[in-house]
Order: structure tokens, then C-alpha cells, then sequence
């Protein structure tokens, strides 16, 4: 489970932000708060929900997109990046001093009971610093830290008492590629499970890409699991959009049916799994049975059936979910209820998070979200990306949350100056 995520000069972020899912305690909503025990600090509640709001451009994708960029780097640095390739990372951009640091990444996380604190610097050169520690007894243990030395030009590893540096893999680590990527790509054990935390516990869903999140996904958790496809059928009949069911055909393609300029990646998964024609089934007049192609469905509907194999993963599993516009181009009244779906379902730990940037003000309410799990990003007059809770401002018990944001007492509001006007001289 995530703890807490902190960024520092990316994008529209400058200085360090810091996103807890610590609760503050009380007995609000007990169903969105999973109650964990950790050596050296004992009882200890998550939240399982997270909501960012904050007007358009002030930065809360950027914390999604963080994020992300940290996972892509641990999961794929060691393996997709050429040895002289820049590292794609974005400082921020309206300070010349920031334009010419390294970004900070740093995830304290649980994995398999255990806490783990892991952290790096990198610019578009080269890493300067990563660190890994974790906590299985209560104190903090050193697995390893790596520092650049900018003034012999060499890179240096420290170990811990517990874990002894391979320096073979040190050799082979470049200095565009993350320690952690390269220990894991030769199994070693006691790096894995924070490795395999990023791999496979953490889950980044946007709707323009994601490789957990599309139609494809979805297809292929129904087809390959019976009891998944029928709860995707129950959340598509929950959601009241007059479907009854759906249908999936997979047309199989062979090599002289597509086209010769493919890319051979494409064309090798295409032969490999087939098309697949989606079909919504609705209930018609005289009790008949209707069927609509995917093309022929809204956009909603669409997104709602790409969500619902994921869904059923986080149903099922402990993972961490942040999903960037959760709410765009659905109903507000279905977002709350697949939000309570997962909270209900999982009713003690390991739980799965859910994290989500929004606009959608009718989750802004004490019944439904607790005053810990809001957050708001708004820019300062620097241009940079503050994140800060909704419990600063502390709001009172029941206050109307939505009524106090569009009033501004939180912030993290649009200022529009003046009036539109369009003058013809």
C-alpha cells in the first residue's frame, strides 16, 4: 500500500510536494480507511481513497504524471533505455535554477507486510542519488544508497549491514538506468519485492494510454475469466445504460489479411490474439434481444466497460490505483457508486487504493469522502504547484464541502478576470 509519494522540480512542481495517505484518525466512513499494524509504530489507518481537485493547468495531473514517470523509470530504465539515450524528465521550467537540478521521486510503500522508503535524483543525464531502506522491525535498515560525485566525475555505493552491494551489478548499472531496474532484470531476491511493488501493485490509468487500462484489458479478462466477466456485466447493469449483457467474438487474422507497412510488433499480437468484436446486448420491444457494436455505444459507455476488468483487479487484489479524470464523461451518481463498490468489497487489509485527479464536486461531500482524503493543487506566484489537504483548512464536521470550495475557502479555484467580450473594432 502507498503511505505517502513525494515529488520535487517536475513539470509545473518545484519545490517538494508531498502526498500522504496517512488518516487523521476518527470514526468517519471506517469502510474507506484499511487499519494496518507496522513494527515501531503499531496501529496505523490508510486511506483507501485519495481525490485531487484544483482548477485546469494547476498541476494535478502533474502529480498523476509523477508518478507514472517514477514507475515507467524503476519498471523499464534497466531495459528500454539506450546507454547514450537522454532520460525523458521534465524540471520546472520557469526557474533557471530548477532548470539546471535533478528531479526527486520518493514512495514510502508496504510490500508484503513490509514498509519500504525508496527514492532517486535524475536529470536528463544521468541519475545523481537513489536509496532504499526498509522497516521490518520498527528501524530503519539500509539496503543501499548511490551517490554521483560530481567532482570525480564517479559513482559511489554505500550498503547496508543487511545487504551487500553486487558490484558486478553496480558495473553493469548505466548512469541513465536505476540500480533497483538492474538488480531486479538479475533476480535479486532481497530487491524484489520493492522492485515487483512498482511492477505490479502499482497501477497508472489515464484515458489517452495505459497498460492496464484500454478495451483491450478488459476483453482479455473476460475472456479468460468467467467469474470476472460476470461482475463486469453486473457493473454495466448498475449502471443503468439499458444493458443487459455483452458479447465478445474473437475474430482470429492471418498474416495476408493485414497490411504490409504494420509494425511486426503489431502484426505479431494481432495474429496472436485476434480481433475482438464487442457487442452490448439490450433488451428490445416483445422481449427481444438487441445488439449494439462498441462503435455504436457513448463515450461513457465505452470508458465504463474499459474500467470494468480493472475494476475487478482491484476488487480482488491489493494494488494502487491512480487514475488521472476519473470522472470525465461519466455520470457523477456512477462514479460515487464504483468508488463505494471498492470500498465495500474490501473490507479489511490488504486493500486495494484508489487515487484520482477530478473536477466532478458532487464527491465533495462529508457522507461519501472523508476530510483527509481531499486534496486541492493550486499555483503560487511563482507558477509552481502547491499540493496541500483539504484538513489545513480545517473544515468543520458536516460543513458542505462543495459549498465552501466554489466559495473559495479552500483555494484551488479558476481566477477569471474580467469579462469576456468580443468587440468588432
Amino acid at each position: 500500500m502507498l503511505i505517502e509519494f513525494s515529488v520535487e522540480n517536475y513539470r509545473s512542481i518545484g519545490e517538494t510536494q508531498t502526498l500522504s495517505l496517512v488518516a487523521k484518525g476518527g470514526n468517519e466512513l471506517k469502510e474507506s480507511v484499511c487499519e494496518c499494524s507496522f513494527p515501531g509504530i503499531g496501529e496505523v489507518q490508510l486511506s483507501k481513497v485519495a481525490a485531487i481537485y484544483g482548477a485546469n493547468a494547476s498541476g494535478k495531473s502533474n502529480v498523476f504524471k509523477a508518478l507514472r514517470f517514477m514507475q515507467y523509470f524503476v519498471v523499464d530504465s534497466a531495459t528500454e533505455i539506450k546507454p547514450s539515450e537522454k532520460v525523458q524528465v521534465q524540471p520546472f521550467r520557469l526557474s533557471e535554477a530548477k532548470r539546471g537540478e535533478p528531479s526527486l521521486f520518493e514512495v514510502h510503500f508496504t510490500a508484503d507486510g513490509i514498509r519500504y522508503r525508496y527514492g532517486f535524483r535524475v536529470d536528463s543525464d544521468r541519475v545523481h542519488s537513489e536509496w532504499l531502506y526498509s522497516f521490518p522491525k520498527g528501524r530503519k535498515r539500509l539496503f543501499f544508497v548511490r551517490e554521483y560525485d560530481h567532482r570525480t566525475a564517479d559513482t559511489e555505493y554505500t550498503d547496508g549491514k543487511h545487504y551487500k552491494v553486487d558490484s558486478q551489478l553496480a558495473a553493469k548499472t548505466r548512469e541513465n538506468a536505476l540500480f533497483l531496474s538492474v538488480a531486479a532484470q538479475f533476480n535479486d531476491e532481497q530487491l524484489l519485492p520493492a522492485y515487483e511493488w512498482f511492477q505490479g501493485q502499482l497501477r497508472l490509468l489515464d484515458f489517452s494510454w495505459s497498460k492496464h487500462f484500454s478495451l483491450d484489458t478488459s476483453v482479455n479478462i473476460a475472456v479468460a475469466d468467467a467469474s470476472r466477466r460476470k461482475h463486469m456485466a453486473r457493473m454495466l447493469q448498475m449502471a443503468d445504460l439499458g444493458i443487459e449483457d455483452f458479447e465478445i467474438e474473437v475474430i482470429q487474422v492471418e498474416e495476408k489479411d493485414l497490411p504490409a507497412d504494420l509494425p511486426r510488433e503489431v502484426r505479431e499480437e494481432l495474429i496472436d490474439s485476434g480481433i475482438a468484436d464487442i457487442c452490448f446486448v439490450h433488451k428490445g420491444d416483445q422481449e427481444s434481444r438487441v445488439k449494439f457494436r462498441i462503435q455504436d455505444e457513448s463515450g461513457g459507455t465505452q470508458k465504463l466497460f474499459a474500467l470494468a476488468g480493472p475494476w475487478t483487479d482491484m476488487m480482488n487484489q491489493e494494488l494502487c490505483v491512480f487514475i488521472d479524470e476519473l470522472g470525465a464523461n461519466m455520470h457523477p451518481l456512477l462514479t460515487q457508486g464504483l468508488i463505494r463498490l471498492l470500498c465495500r468489497t474490501q473490507k479489511s487489509s490488504p486493500c486495494t487504493q484508489l487515487l484520482f485527479t477530478t473536477h466532478d464536486m458532487t464527491l465533495l461531500d462529508q457522507s461519501f469522502l472523508r476530510r483527509d482524503q481531499v486534496w486541492f493543487t493550486e499555483k503560487n506566484h511563482e507558477g509552481e504547484t502547491e499540493l496541500y489537504p483539504l484538513t489545513d483548512y480545517r473544515p468543520r464536521k458536516n460543513e458542505a464541502l462543495q459549498k465552501g470550495y466554489l466559495a473559495g475557502r479552500y483555494g484551488a479555484l479558476p481566477l477569471l478576470t474580467g469579462d469576456l467580450a468580443f468587440d468588432d473594432e
